[in-house]
């Protein structure tokens, strides 16, 4: 959108076309004058130099900028001082302190002017009032948030995504709504530079502190970049304080980056039960544990990329793409790739599509012989079934590949403490299992540095509830999963198998179709239907492939897994069955005494002749009753 031109601009404009047809010499004398007066005037007016808000007259400007209030944006702190409070008595419109940044107070002030007209009521529903608020190129340092109340068709833009920059240098969010509807925020970075556990880089929120009932509902949001500054535990948030009372719906994202959030942080939050048809289309997530979180409500992405990290986002126990909630709605995920561990989790009976998303996550590195392994590096074993392994004693590898031990474990739940080697059974729990002795290999979930798991070997063994770790904890944790296995010896290597899920649904209802899965295990719950993907596994723990109305079409590599005979096989049985509906079937041989249907059942033989090529069920409800045609 370009700028409207202001009204100086305009009279140059205009002079200049009546300065051109004009041929009477006086008049065009006196134009020349007029013009050079004039022409000086707007090039003075168009001069922003911070901090002289004076020289702007923004109750005339079609358009403000901060810099129209002393805002600088370049990137340093610039303290407003007892003077300047002094000087602009009764000319600000809001309150400040000495030591507040001029790049606050200019956005701020500018806030004040586009959607409050000048005042400190907000023009809320009389838009007309309204003007755009331009931020223009530059780096800007906040040390409190800019906030707009009640925004109804605002339109907030800056020069580029990266070109533009909202800083906060305090433990706080970069620009915060407290009730925002059918606006726009276009090409500006907002970004966190200090810790803070809470609060986002941007919160976008309403009705959460009675300075205003108005909620969330129909923004969008185009070409802008959400960064954590991987210190604030969220780069986005969505009604976070208003909640249900807040709605938060029909919000759009249009090729926006979510970033470097804190350990364990989040890309995208959203807790309202009313924040549904949100959309999130293009764009990317990375470097967020957890990436798009739905706490509460619904959410609809497709082509988004994801690179959240391997083992760390496994360890601390994120996916791409979180829904907890059902809000009686519905989700999806298309369309969308990623480089992470693992995609997907979906949780209280909620509906969503999952459909044509492909999963490249894996581990950066292949086995090799003779190799140098550092702890915590996770390799892919050619002949390891699928599976990947994690390293928990660094070393060198030996000659050849070694046979991987991926059966034999044990899990129990433990209890240390920080900086404590001595892992104690948790309640109901003991180490009485022949996989707790001395020099096996051991996990314990979130033990490990920053809440990590902790991968290490056992020392000793004590008795029924204490064993003693190779490895001090670095986290104090509490009845943790704890798992114990024989391990994989090689070389001077020790390796213990490295699980996780790339998708794990197990109360969604749905529908998974053309997606691309790759070593993680899958758990997909009953309904809906599993049609048209590719599992490089098609195992995980307490997968039923029974339990989805439809499954066909699907590709199964059958990789020798641990739940190989069990959940792959049967997935790839009832693929290969092909069951298009409940009362057609299809395979080799005689159906007659192998196949249970019901009455009406039709079968296709695949090596059958004249007459038994197609039988029709006409008796009985088990697996008799088949007739050839």
């Amino acid at each position: 959108m370009k700028p409207e031109p202001n009204v100086r601009e305009w009279e140059c404009n205009a002079l200049r076309s009546t300065r051109s047809a004009r041929s009477n010499f006086l008049s065009a004398t006196l134009n020349k004058v007029r013009f050079k007066a004039l022409a000086f005037f707007c090039i003075g007016s168009l001069a922003l130099a911070a901090p002289n808000p004076e020289a702007h007259d923004a109750g005339n400007s079609s358009i403000n900028t901060p810099q129209m209030f002393g805002a600088i944006g370049d990137g340093a702190r610039h303290p407003i001082s007892k003077t300047d409070l002094d000087a602009h008595a009764g000319k600000w419109v809001g309150t400040y302190v000495v030591r507040d940044e001029w790049d606050y107070v200019g956005i701020q002030e500018a806030i004040y002017a586009a959607f409050y007209n000048g005042t400190l009521t907000p023009n809320g529903s009389n838009q007309k009032l309204n003007k755009p608020l331009h931020i223009p190129r530059g780096y800007y340092l906040v040390n409190k948030t800019p906030t707009v109340v009640a925004l109804q068709g605002g339109y907030i833009y800056g020069d580029g995504r990266e070109t533009t920059t909202i800083a906060s240098t305090f433990a706080g969010s970069a620009f915060r709504t407290n009730g925002c509807c059918y606006s726009q925020f276009t090409g500006i970075q907002f970004a966190c530079t200090v810790a803070t556990t809470v609060e986002a880089a941007f919160e976008l929120d309403g009705n959460y502190n009675g300075s205003t009932t108005q909620g969330v509902q129909a923004n969008t949001f185009k070409d802008c970049l959400f960064h954590g500054g991987y210190a604030a535990n969220k780069c986005f948030s969505l009604v976070r304080q208003g909640g249900n009372g807040a709605q938060g719906s029909e919000n759009l994202f249009l090729n926006c980056h979510f970033t470097g959030a804190a350990p364990k942080g989040y890309g995208f939050w959203c807790s309202g039960g009313n924040a549904v048809q949100n959309t999130i289309l293009g764009g990317n997530v990375q470097d967020c544990t957890h990436g798009i979180y739905i706490l509460v409500g619904s959410v609809n992405v497709d082509s988004v990329g994801f690179q959240n990290g391997f083992v760390s986002q496994v360890d601390w126990g994120g996916y791409d793409v979180e829904i907890w909630n059902s809000s009686d709605d519905h989700s999806s995920v298309r369309n969308c790739r990623t480089e992470s561990a693992k995609m997907l989790y979906v949780g209280n009976n909620h509906y969503v599509v999952f459909e044509n998303n492909n999963m490249l996550g894996g581990a950066p590195y292949y086995w090799q012989a003779t190799h140098a392994y550092t702890h915590g590096q996770v390799i892919y074993a050619p002949t390891g079934a699928g599976h990947y392994f994690i390293c928990i004693i660094g070393g060198t590898t030996g000659s050849s590949e070694p046979t991987w031990n991926y059966y034999s474990e044990n899990y129990t739940k433990g209890t240390t403490t920080a900086g404590n080697k001595v892992l104690t059974a948790g309640t109901g729990n003991d180490f009485n299992s022949g996989m707790w002795v001395a020099g096996n290999a051991i996990e314990v979930v979130g033990a490990g540095a920053s809440g990590g798991n902790l991968y290490t070997t056992i020392s000793s063994h004590t008795d029924s509830t204490h064993v003693v770790m190779a490895t001090n904890a670095s986290t104090a944790v509490t009845d943790a999963r704890c798992l114990a296995s024989a391990g994989t010896a090689d070389g001077t290597v020790k390796w213990i198998d490295f699980r996780y899920y790339e998708v794990y649904a197990p109360l969604a209802v749905g529908f998974f179709n053309g997606n691309t899965f790759k070593f993680g295990y899958v758990n997909i719950g009953p309904g809906g239907a599993v049609v048209n993907n590719t599992f490089a596994r098609g195992d995980g723990d307490g997968f039923d492939p029974s339990a989805p109305e439809i499954c066909f079409g699907n590709v199964v590599t059958l990789n020798g897994g641990p739940n190989t005979g069990s959940a792959a096989v049967q997935l790839q049985a009832r693929t290969k069955s092909a069951l298009t509906s409940k009362y057609e079937k299809w395979g080799s041989g005689s159906p007659e005494g192998v196949v249970t249907a019901d009455k009406g059942s039709v079968y296709h033989r695949t090596d059958g002749g004249a007459g038994t090529s197609f039988y029709v069920k006409e008796s009985g409800t088990g697996n008799t009753g088949w007739v050839g045609k």
